[in-house]
This record gives structure tokens, sequence and C-alpha cells, in this order.
């Protein structure tokens, strides 16, 4: 395994002051560069002329990431390092484009600023893979899917990209799996082998035979595979030794500053230890940005997303200072090199679960802070977020009576929706499945009366008691006249006891949405819509996969989609 920290000085001393693209333009070699807004090392050369792209203004008022740094000079590189491609992040995205460069032949280096690979989390949402066949699940319809996608988004995601990923993900996905050990469970309530370290489990797997995605106003497709019990780090882990066995080195806690360009092609980057020490790490095939999303640059994300200032974000990766990684280095190294950013409106991941280990987000009634119905619950925890962002205090209560453990067989397969319940001895959390024990633990509220109940909530009483009156009137009728709700998913609230779960705003785990990308090979585009030769971006840094909103049709798409333009991106810097 060949693994390489390269040493210098600590992030943030000699930081050089910042100039603007007007004064830098008409020099030869250009330097983009990374991490920190204000850290910004490099060669002398010269910055590129970006005036024409559309994501970056030269105005007084321009935010300081539109504003690339001043070169570094030539005498603070301590070591020059050869390679033919190179990979900025050691996420999902960095390890599958590293992977794929190296079977394709090629030298490959990689840089990560954290101590290891940046990956959390377990569930990829892959279709049409060998592992779906094994499980049974019916085949999906590219243009189906892609298209329900696309209506999630407004049509805003490219969907030249988007069929890309529908062709494609199957076979990456099991690409993807070929280094590692696990078992299939059948099914999301079966039990792993006593001896199974890591076991794939599927979502929602099998389910009631009455669900048909195509028909449900929030449609979600059945396919999610999730790795447990801790997550795919054992799956990035096997993936990375594939990469290190045929040559390539990882070198973590190392930041990359700036990119180079000779003329019109990016030919390598700047990068800077923990300690400060920079390095030029020229790549003769090219650089692939793999450098996750923007959202814990809080300027960037203002200026992107104004809608989500008010959100807080949650991300646990976190670099060698223990600072988060998801701070739009990628974007930045590529806007400062002629690269522009998607258009957007760029897509926060804001679901709201409501209360997962309880009944998460099912379609039971809803009121707000007021008192009042608001919105249509069958919908996914997205939708659920953005019609809560409108409600006074960003909160609302989900209302349930004693009949709930029969009411979930008629729930939704979506994300975060429960559909059926386990002995309490068998709940192991996580899934899709609930426990009367956790049900109640997790309640907000309990009473004997709805009227005690709406006194618990501090809701106007009149008002919550007519809401929930119209509504119980509604379910009985079997027709949700209101906003429209599946006859199936309308039950009257009339048996006590009653329950409250309180649902609060979500957070942001991360934005969607980059670089325009060209979706032949993840070719970075200029504003021109001309690919810069040299350049490649994939995964959360790529433009052009989610818009609007992060879509729930698929779930776990973020996943399987960096996987799949990370392994295109490595093969087309490869064969460059």
């Amino acid at each position: 395994m060949k693994t390489k920290n390269i040493l210098g000085k600590k992030e943030g001393d000699n930081l050089i002051s910042r100039r603007g693209f007007l004064e830098l333009a008409g020099i030869s070699t250009v330097m983009a560069g990374g991490t920190l807004a204000g850290c910004a090392p490099q060669q002398s050369s010269e910055l590129a002329d970006t005036s024409a792209g559309s994501s970056v203004s030269q105005s007084p008022s321009s935010p300081s990431f539109l504003v690339a740094p001043d070169p570094i000079d030539e005498a603070e590189i301590a070591e020059v390092i050869e390679t033919e491609v190179l990979v900025i992040g050691a996420g999902i995205t960095g390890i599958s484009a590293a992977r794929s460069a190296a079977e394709s032949g090629a030298k490959v280096v990689v840089v990560e600023k954290g101590e290891s690979y940046g990956v959390r989390s377990s569930k990829y949402g892959a279709i049409n893979s060998s592992i779906h066949k094994q499980l049974g699940q019916p085949e999906l319809q590219k243009a189906e899917v892609v298209n329900a996608l696309q209506r999630q988004m407004n049509y805003r995601a490219d969907s030249q990209l988007l069929n890309y990923w529908a062709d494609h993900s199957g076979e990456d996905f099991d690409w993807w799996c070929e280094p590692v050990e696990f078992a299939v469970l059948e099914n999301n309530t079966d039990q792993p082998p006593a001896d199974a370290k890591l076991w794939l489990k599927p979502t929602h797997w099998p389910h009631d035979a009455s669900y048909d995605w195509r028909s449900e106003s929030a449609p979600c497709v059945i396919g999610e595979l999730a790795f447990c019990p801790d997550g795919h780090l054992p799956v990035c882990e096997a993936n990375a030794k594939v990469a290190q066995d045929l040559g390539a080195e990882f070198i973590f806690s190392t930041f990359a500053r700036q990119l180079l360009k000779d003329e019109d092609r990016v030919t390598g980057a700047i990068v800077q230890a923990q300690d400060g020490t920079y390095s030029q790490i020229n790549a003769s095939k090219g650089v692939i940005l793999c450098c996750g999303d923007l959202s814990g640059d809080s300027e960037m994300r203002d200026y992107y997303l104004p809608w989500a200032a008010d959100y807080q974000t949650r991300f646990t990766n976190v670099d060698c200072n223990g600072d988060p990684t998801n701070t739009g280095d990628g974007h930045k190294m590529g806007m400062w090199v002629g690269a522009v950013m998607e258009d957007g409106p760029l897509a926060p991941m804001t679901h709201n679960v409501g209360v997962p280990p309880a009944v998460g987000v099912d379609p039971f009634l809803l009121l707000n802070l007021d008192g009042e119905r608001f919105v249509n619950e069958d919908v996914s925890g997205q939708d659920i977020e953005n019609a809560l962002s409108r409600q006074k205090g960003h909160t609302a209560f989900q209302i349930i009576d004693s009949q709930w453990t029969e009411q979930l067989e008629a729930m939704p397969c979506g994300m975060a929706n429960m559909t059926g319940v386990v002995p309490d001895d068998q709940y192991t959390g996580g899934g899709e499945k609930t426990s009367v024990k956790s049900f109640e633990e997790n309640a907000t509220f309990k009473a004997d009366t709805i009227e005690e109940l709406i006194e618990m909530m501090g809701l106007p009483v009149e008002t919550a008691k007519a809401s929930i009156e119209r509504y119980n009137e509604l379910a009985r009728q079997g027709v949700d006249t209101d906003f429209g709700k599946k006859s199936t998913r309308l039950f009257a609230l009339e048996k006590g006891p009653y329950y409250a779960f309180q649902f609060n705003q979500a957070l942001i785990l991360v934005v969607m949405g980059g670089l325009v990308v060209d979706h032949n090979n993840c070719q970075a585009l200029d504003s021109e819509r001309n690919p810069i030769p040299g350049l490649y971006v994939a995964g959360n840094t790529m433009g052009g996969r989610f818009l609007v909103d992060y879509p729930t049709v698929v779930q776990g798409i973020s996943h399987s989609s960096c996987m799949t333009f990370g392994r295109l991106a490595g093969a087309s810097a490869a064969k460059a």
C-alpha cells in the first residue's frame, strides 16, 4: 500500500492576499486554489481570465471565493511529484475515480485533506444490478425512472447525465462490490449470518403487493441497498486497495490549494501539507476534482442558496485540522481556471424524517402551530420540509390514534416511511419497521383524549379541534377534497389514546450542485460549453445531477451517482 503524508507548515501560515482577475489576466500559466478562501498556495503563474464565465463576477461586491488567490512563489515548492492522473478527494467519488484510472493503466496520485477516506453512511440507489436480480426485484425501465426524477426537479437536471447513470449504475455497483465479501439479506427484516462481518440489506423489500411507485404522489422506486452494520467504509477501503495494488498513491492530510494551467490545459495542482509545506503535482493526463460539496462554506452557501440561510448543516467528515471537509474546494479551484457553476437553483438535501424511531414521515395528520392542516401529508420527506418551511416556528405535529399498528400496512415505501411493526425484541432501529415500544418511547405527547393532546401541544384549542373534525369527516367520506391525499391513507382519529410527534426544521446534509460537465466524460466545461483540457469533475463537485430539490425517487442515488461518475471520470482522464 502506497500511502504518503507530505509534511510542512501549519495551515494558515504565510497567507497571501488576493487580487482581482483583471490584474492577473495575460500571464502564460494559470493556477487555482482551494480549501480556505484566504489560503492560497501556488507558483508564479497567472490566473485565467474568467470574466466570460457566468459564475464569476468581478464587481466590488463579488463574494471572496470568486476571486482567485495569488500564485504561490516557485521558491516555496519543496517537492515536485510526477503522475498521469491526479485525483483530489478520497470519498466515494475519488476512490472510484482512482480505481478506474488505475485499471485503465494510468499512474495515479490521490490527495485527501482528511486523515483517512472521507466516507459516511451506507446506502446506494443503483438500478438493475445483479444483486437486484438476485433478490427478485423487477427490472426498472430507464426512461420511467429518469422522467420521475426530472419531474421532482422541474426538469432542470441534465437528462443525458441521468441517462448515463441509469444505463450504468447497476453494472457499476456490481464493479464496486467486487473487491469485498458480504452477505446479501433477502428482506429488510432478516438477520445476518452469525459469521457475517458485512452484509447488504434491501430497503422496503419485499413490500406490499398493492404498492406501485408509479401511482404515488411522491414516487419512490424499490431498489435501495444498505451496507450494514456500520456503513460502507469497508467497501470503500477495499476499492482503494484495488487502486493501490495497481500503483495508485494516496496522500492524506494534504490540501489541494490551486490548479496549474499551461495555456488552455490544466496540468496539475499545488498541494499543501498539514504543516504548510507546498508540493507541486504534475498530472500529464488530467486532474479530477472529487472534493465534495460546498455547504460547509457559509459564504458560498449563502450566495448560492440564500433561501436556506437559516438552516444548520450536519457533516461529520473533518480534515486533518478538525475542520469540515465540505468547503467547496473543487468548485472554487475549477472556477478559478475557467469552469462555470451551473445555473441552479442548487438543491440542499434537507429531508425531514419526522421521528424515525416511531413512524417517520408516514402520512398521518399534520397540524401547524396555528392548529391548521397545511399540506397533503402523503409526500416525501423533502416535500414535507419544503411545506414546513412556510409554517410558524418551522414546526408541526403528526397526530395518530391507537389504531396505528394496523394502518402502517397502507403506508408508502418511501424515504423515512414505516410500513410495519416488529416485536420489541426484534427491533434494531434504522429500518422500515418500528416497534410498539419504540413508538411509545418516542412520542412527544400522549393523551387519553384529543382535547388533552391539543392542550399538551399548545395549539389553539378551537382551531385544532375543528381541523381534526374536518379531517375525520374527510376520512369517513374517503375523499380528501382539501389536499388530495390518497383515500387508502386517510384514517379518522377516533380511538384513544392519542399521540403527537413533533416535526422540526431539518438539517442540511449536503448541497447538490456544482461545475458544468460534459455528460460523455465528466470533463469540465467553460462558459462557452467547451471542454477544459485536463480537467474532470465528479461527485458532489459536479453539476447536472440534482437541482431544485434532491430527489427522493431513488433513495441513495447520491452515493451511486458518485460511484458511477467517479468511474467515468477516472477512465476518461486515463485515456486522455
